[in-house]
């Protein structure tokens, strides 16, 4: 109870003073126990072209992630495992940790998950990249050696962004570059005017694109 020691009563008695001379008991007191609120988390399939960086379920859209029963800003962090590292166009089957369960922000002890109701699980595609080659032309002088196929070269473009590089990281440089000389791998030595094309032998890399 709170008092105010500086309170007189009408007899110019302290009300403190006063008070002390009391114990005052409880028989009807009301207690309170907050509960922690449920969690509901649902996951959406996610999709995306592959890029040569690990995915990560932070840029997923909020759709993917969708989270129920959150107070304020506060917010669940997006800790998922994956079937498999995902980097490689594939599939890859998503879920989230439970024992990773906490908030990246707010206080997670105020929380529990609710595994009754919601999704778990879900899926992730990374999808080949499309790509577009163009070989550069190129003109040499007879020397009466073959062309060295080191000499050429070729530029590739995103089907979707061409302002963006095809081959990304260092696949170019790994995809197993092979040139043809109207249709043949063998270098021409004669003076002519040959038709000059490009492909991609290292399966481990071009098994990530599409070359349109």
């Amino acid at each position: 109870i709170c008092v105010d020691e500086n309170a007189c009563t009408a007899s110019g008695e302290s009300v403190y003073a006063a008070a002390l001379n009391y114990i005052i008991l409880c028989e009807d007191c009301v207690s309170f126990e907050i509960y922690k609120k449920a969690l509901t988390l649902t996951l959406g399939n996610v999709s995306r072209d592959y890029d040569g960086e690990p995915f990560d379920f932070d840029t997923a859209p909020a759709s993917a992630f969708a989270v129920t029963g959150l107070c304020g800003t506060d917010e669940l962090k997006r800790t998922v495992t994956y079937s498999d590292n995902p980097v490689n166009a594939g599939t890859y089957a998503v879920a989230f940790d439970e024992a990773a369960f906490e908030l990246s922000k707010g206080i997670t002890s105020n929380y529990y998950l609710d595994t009754s109701s919601g999704k778990l699980n879900c899926s992730l595609t990374i999808n080949k990249r499309k790509i577009y080659v163009e070989v550069n032309d190129r003109q040499t002088e007879f020397s009466g050696a073959p062309v060295n196929p080191e000499d050429e070269s070729f530029l590739s473009y995103y089907f979707d962004n061409n302002s963006q590089e095809g081959f990304v990281k260092d696949d170019a440089e790994n995809a197993g570059i092979v040139y043809r000389y109207n249709g043949s791998t063998v270098p021409p030595s004669a003076i002519g005017r040959y038709t000059l094309s490009v492909e991609f032998t290292n399966t481990a890399v071009t098994d990530n694109y599409i070359v349109v």
